[in-house]
């Protein structure tokens, strides 16, 4: 009938034929639907049981948990796909609180899951805090609870309320970011102390008493305040000591800017069997104090950020670091007029690499009074510390002239047999007149006892100021394995470029030259400079910059090498971006 019905037909028989084409599209939509589900039973996906593919759903959901394009992916695919993501409630226990609509969603579709609940929102309108509310009042499905409170008055209460146990809670971040006034107290009442599975305890801008139910047998505790102040600081030593006995599996303990006076209480070291990691931020006295009453795996990786009066007062951190414990093979020395920076690894590390944070032990220590016997002094205490006999890799970085030849040989070149490259950045003019021959020390020239290194035959270009078969020779150089030297920043003056090129032609004429010699940034060297290197050194890396000259200087270079043309160096910085998704709400 539909078929001889045209738009001039009567208005009734018109409505009849469309309601009957419309069942009729309505019937093969179906039959196309049926085929297509068909077709998808038979991709290798399906072959995975529901229980394995809501996991799968769930890695999707944890990759990206503030935004909600997955719900696209997993559940506006197939019919299948979205069965199995509204069967298991845990793909839906991370609402997204910067979707308030689907927020919604999610806190009905988890029904009794434990929830996920990650809230670091800066604008917050009542719905926001509405939603969050209907979260945190279900404490008893709380796993892990991730909140920054921004605004004191409105969020904080919420915590507050926080009363009722928290049986299956884990995991509990919270930060105070929006409060500079001290730290907030969590009051004794929060979560009813009583949280049985909590093993992971991180808080920053927040009090905490020492005796909570919540600190028990932790696996990590990170308490940081953005600042010491003594009249928060109402805890002992003791206190502080007695809450760590009670977390025997602890994995990760990073304190800042929280650590108690120091009282000398008679008490048996704490046992920290199982710690991996271990981070202090405090003046030095309470650095030291609380590591000289704790006893942890010489495997854990420390990090200390200390502050004292002058460079001495700092000296007692690395004793009570215990690095004399450890025999590194690359080291790491950082030094300014008030701060030093240590950093070792048991591995080798190619210090001219990419960035490298996972240093078994670093240590940061600042002085209020500046001076440079205080950079010495300080050098020579860890390098006479160290047990340096295995180091293969030295990176050594000042702003300062303040260490001085007799301080390089009287600390380092004794114990560094086996060192095979260094990084210098700065101008220690000290450490280039090490790496020669004529060091003179106090009026008596300095000739090390360990016989010269004599080269085997590699594969490689020679330079031509190498003396190829020489025979071994009695006496020899400092830094004897030296092959590899990176220079960053250095000031190469008339005298310091002769002295620099006089060390390394000796280094050649002993058997014990430099492989690669690689330049960076230096100052006062010019490309006649480099050429001339490189006739002494058969691998010569350079970054092709002229700097340092003053204008007379330049413009001297400029008419010299009028025809060479000097790229310019650009610095780029890509910035990530977000972009912005509109769910597709009405397709639920």
């Amino acid at each position: 009938m539909a078929d001889q019905v045209t738009a001039f037909s009567e208005p009734g028989v018109v409505e009849k034929a469309q309601q009957e084409l419309d069942q009729h599209i309505r019937h093969h939509f179906a039959q196309i639907s049926a085929l297509q589900t068909r077709r998808n039973a038979l991709a290798p996906i399906s072959r995975l049981p529901p229980e394995v593919l809501s996991r799968v759903f769930l890695c999707l959901v944890l990759s990206d948990s503030y935004s909600v394009r997955w719900t696209r992916e997993i559940s506006h695919v197939c019919r299948q796909w979205r069965a199995v993501a509204l069967e298991f409630p845990w793909v839906w226990s991370y609402p997204s609180f910067r979707h308030l609509d689907w927020a919604e969603e999610m806190l009905e579709r988890s029904k009794s899951a434990l929830l996920t609940i990650k809230f670091h929102e800066v604008y917050t309108p009542p719905r926001m805090i509405d939603l969050l509310t209907r979260a945190l009042s279900q404490v008893s499905r709380l796993g892990e609870l991730d909140f920054d409170v921004k605004d004191r008055l409105a969020q904080l209460g919420l915590l507050v309320n926080m009363t009722d146990p928290a049986p299956f809670l884990h995991t509990l971040h919270l930060e105070a970011t929006g409060h500079y006034g001290g730290p907030l107290s969590l009051p004794a009442t929060f979560l009813g102390g009583d949280t049985p599975r909590l093993r992971r305890v991180d808080l920053t801008g927040f009090a905490i008493a020492w005796d909570s139910p919540l600190l028990r047998n932790l696996t990590r505790l990170r308490v940081v305040h953005f600042a010491r102040q003594e009249s928060t600081l109402s805890m002992t030593m003791k206190e502080l000591l007695d809450a760590l006995d009670h977390m025997p599996l602890l994995e990760s303990l990073e304190l800042k800017n929280i650590l108690p006076p120091i009282a000398v209480q008679a008490r048996p070291r704490v046992l920290l069997a199982h710690l991996e990691s271990l981070e202090l931020a405090d003046n030095v006295e309470e650095c030291c104090g609380i590591l000289s009453q704790m006893t942890y795996p010489s495997s854990a990786k420390v990090h200390v950020a200390c502050f004292g009066e002058k460079a001495s007062s700092c000296h007692p951190i690395f004793s009570a670091c215990n690095i004399a414990g450890r025999s590194p093979r690359s080291l790491e020395i950082g030094m300014t007029h008030s701060r030093v920076i240590v950093r070792l690894w048991m591995r080798t590390v190619d210090f001219q690499g990419t960035a490298f944070r996972d240093s078994a032990l670093e240590i940061s220590a600042s002085w209020r009074l500046p001076s440079n016997d205080g950079n010495e002094s300080t050098f020579l205490l860890i390098c006479q510390t160290l047990p340096l006999n295995n180091l293969r890799a030295l990176s050594f970085l000042s702003d300062s002239h303040g260490i001085s030849t007799a301080a390089w040989i009287a600390s380092t070149v004794p114990n560094l047999p086996k060192l095979r490259a260094i990084k210098v950045v700065g101008s220690p003019v000290g450490f280039l007149k090490s790496l020669g021959e004529d060091v003179v020390v106090s009026g008596v020239k300095q000739t090390p006892a360990i016989a010269a290194v004599v080269r085997k035959s590699v594969e490689r270009r020679v330079s031509r100021r190498n003396q190829a078969g020489a025979a071994a020779v009695t006496g020899g150089l400092f830094f004897p394995a030296l092959r590899h030297l990176c220079l960053c920043g250095m000031n190469f003056e008339e005298a310091t470029l002769e002295q620099f090129g006089e060390a390394i032609m000796e280094r050649c004429h002993w058997n014990q030259e430099l492989f690669s010699l690689t330049l960076q940034r230096c100052e006062h060297l010019t490309e006649e400079d480099v050429r001339g290197l490189k006739e002494i050194v058969s691998s010569v890396e350079w970054d092709g910059l002229e700097i340092g000259f003053t204008d007379s200087e330049e413009e001297e270079e400029e008419e010299y090498n009028a025809d060479y043309d000097y790229g310019d160096y650009h610095h780029y910085m890509f910035d990530n971006y977000y972009d912005d998704y509109d769910s597709d709400f009405d397709y639920m």
